[in-house]
């Protein structure tokens, strides 16, 4: 557009980290970490008393933890996991997948006073028998943000820690059972914070609970510490980091791919499965299965359809290098199979034993891209992100145990590893397939690895997502030094010839992503200057306000969005508003215009003259309620003999209108 909007040109600066990109290819792998860190030794006794929330069962921790917090002059509220919701003296029970209890829970604490300052989440802490899969998602990914959803309807915004406490969620030495299904956590502990300004979140992982050290926990519980992650071993304290793996070498062809192999793919005619599929195909003459969940028209049709533009183009793209795959050498069987589903996908194996005779390899690329503030999001969406990756990945890896295959690829993301805003049932899932990888090293004797890819160039998710115009540039400086297909299929042939189970492939220096993983974005306050930018051409025209209310609101809007100009018709979300700047216009509407509104409203009532008249309602609904008000008590200070005049005085008046 030619125009001066949110990137500011005019001034030399340090190149971005997202416009930085390593020139050696070698250098963009990177595998997790553990370093023994420093014990805490702050003392609990020092911390002013406070209101705690506790999220779990009746617990030999629990218990001893409810035991600490009291004696040094907390208040404790216990919450266990059951049927409906219900409040007693000894504390709540509740459905963790149930927001509509997270409501009544606090409700009941408002009326109690004891809002909590701090929430400590102990559902993820299980003993030895274990804890159902399916159960362990709702307590650690639905349970979170239920409990976040709740405090924004309520347009809770003081500060609140919340502190997820877990065991055999992190693989620290290598030797302890990890459960994939707490991995979950990650993404409420990660996104969270970025989507409310007022939280913050961490995670402390312990051995077991019998090896829980109370006075070590509590210090934990009661710093400032900025380690996002912790996890406790021995007795010792470590916090995660990454080192630069060594250079990858690959001699002649990988080890574990095979001329003509059989080669399973999900999300096989996604960008990164097909791009896989055809370095398989042109150096090993692979016989490929990509499972979609759409699948293509039967082949015979494919010329009719093709020659007469009878398909749409994303189709007829498929099509096409389905055949390129078989011009290359290729067998291809592609399958519409819902990944999540084990009648479906045992089907599916025993078509491939029919066909090629068992599998070789399987690489996992299917997943759905996530998208949405925490917030606006419903359980329906939040799992249908989870579970092409948690379920899908679950069911491949029980149906591939008896094929023995040389290697298992989960396509994971770089988004498990940092977190972005909107992002946190994608960032959960991947989570989750990193930490399957790892359990799978111990339980399996197929080599398993989750690659945490960085964003590909021209395809994927990152790509194929809509953004709005906002972020539109942040995406084109991303996309800028994104992986290329041509770098992707190297980087796989290196993966498949390492050793480890997770790497991070980034073309991006990676101690500068580093950095800014470990805070929340914080707005600086020259960013957004008002009058700083001109509005962006939008669908609807320019609306100047109309009252002294819609100046006030307009006013706000234009300093939050560093505008020169905000029209009353304007959608904050066209504009470049996003949940932080939800968040911040909430706050600011509440102070300065005195509205009780919670982040909802501001999302469903979208422009100034929505939220003006909002506002006007409520004013006209107090007005009523005041002069009611007022109107009762003038008859309860009236005579009886006063009071039978109006009465009859009312009931003359209504047989006239009669």
């Amino acid at each position: 557009q030619r125009k001066r909007y949110w990137v500011d040109t005019s001034q030399p600066s340090q190149p971005a980290p997202g416009t930085q990109r390593e020139a050696d290819l070698s250098r963009w792998f990177h595998v997790p970490t553990w370093q023994r860190a420093l014990p805490l030794v702050k003392s609990p006794a020092a911390i002013e008393p406070g209101s705690w929330l506790l999220l779990g069962e009746d617990t030999e921790l629990v218990r001893a933890l409810t035991s600490a917090l009291r004696e040094v002059g907390h208040n404790v509220s216990i919450v266990r996991a059951g049927g409906d919701f219900a409040a007693g003296d000894a504390g709540f029970r509740l459905r963790p997948s149930a927001g509509e209890d997270f409501d009544a829970l606090f409700a009941q604490l408002a009326e109690r006073n004891v809002m909590p300052d701090h929430v400590v989440h102990l559902w993820a802490v299980t003993d030895a028998s274990g804890q159902d899969q399916d159960e362990l998602v709702k307590r650690c990914f639905h349970a979170p943000i239920n409990l976040v959803q709740s405090l924004g309807r309520r347009g809770y915004d003081a500060p609140l820690r919340i502190i997820f406490v877990s065991n055999e969620m992190q693989e620290v030495t290598g030797a302890e059972e990890i459960s994939p299904e707490k991995a979950i956590l990650t993404g409420p502990c990660r996104i969270i914070p970025l989507e409310y300004p007022n939280i913050s979140c961490r995670n402390i992982d312990l051995a077991c609970p019998a090896e829980v050290d109370i006075a070590s926990l509590l210090n934990e519980l009661h710093s400032q510490s900025p380690d996002a992650f912790v996890a406790y071993r021995n007795g010792y304290r470590w916090t995660p980091g990454y080192l630069r793996s060594p250079r990858h070498a690959v001699a002649g062809l990988p080890p574990l791919l095979r001329q003509s192999g059989v080669y399973l793919v999900t999300g096989g005619l996604g960008g990164i499965g097909l791009t896989l599929a055809g370095y398989l195909a042109e150096s090993f003459q692979a016989r490929l299965v990509l499972v979609t969940r759409r699948g293509l028209p039967p082949e015979q049709e494919w010329d009719a359809l093709l020659a007469g533009g009878q398909v749409e183009e994303a189709q007829a793209v498929r099509i096409r290098a389905v055949r390129a795959l078989e011009t290359a050498g290729a067998q291809v069987m592609v399958e519409a199979v819902d990944v999540c589903s084990r009648l479906q996908m045992s089907g599916l194996m025993a078509r491939i034993r029919d066909r090629f005779g068992g599998v070789d390899g399987a690489i996992h690329a299917a997943g759905v891209a996530g998208g949405g503030v925490i917030q606006m999001k419903r359980t329906a969406a939040l799992d249908a992100v989870l579970a092409p990756k948690v379920i899908g990945a679950r069911v491949l890896v029980d149906l591939l145990r008896d094929e023995s295959p040389d290697f298992l690829l989960f396509c994971s993301s770089v988004n498990a590893l940092f977190g972005v805003p909107g992002q946190v049932d994608y960032c959960a899932a991947n989570a989750y397939l990193d930490s399957l990888a790892l359990s799978q090293r111990r339980h399996c004797g197929t080599y398993t690895v989750s690659v945490n890819w960085d964003t590909w160039r021209d395809l994927g998710m990152a790509v194929d997502t809509k953004v709005p115009e906002a972020l539109y540039q942040a995406r084109r400086n991303s996309l800028a030094t994104a992986i290329t297909p041509a770098e992707g299929v190297q980087i796989f042939a290196r993966v498949i010839a390492s050793a480890w189970p997770r790497i991070l492939v980034t073309p991006r220096p990676f101690g500068l992503e580093a950095a800014q993983a470990s805070d929340p974005p914080q707005v600086e306050p020259d960013a957004y200057l008002l009058g700083s930018h001109e509005r962006p051409e939008l669908d609807r025209a320019y609306v100047e306000p109309r009252d002294e209310l819609e100046r006030r609101i307009v006013l706000i809007w234009r300093e939050l969005l560093g505008l020169e100009r905000v029209g009353i018709e304007d959608n904050f979300l066209e504009l470049g508003g996003h949940s932080l700047l939800a968040t911040q216009l909430l706050a600011r509407l509440r102070r300065e215009l005195d509205v009780d509104w919670t982040l909802d409203m501001v999302f469903n009532k979208p422009s100034v003259a929505e939220q003006a008249q909002l506002i006007r309602d409520a004013q006209k609904a107090q007005s009523g309620s005041d002069l009611r008000s007022a109107h009762t008590k003038r008859i309860k200070e009236m005579s009886d003999s006063e009071r039978k005049i109006l009465l009859e005085k009312a009931r003359q008046a209504k047989a006239g209108v009669k």
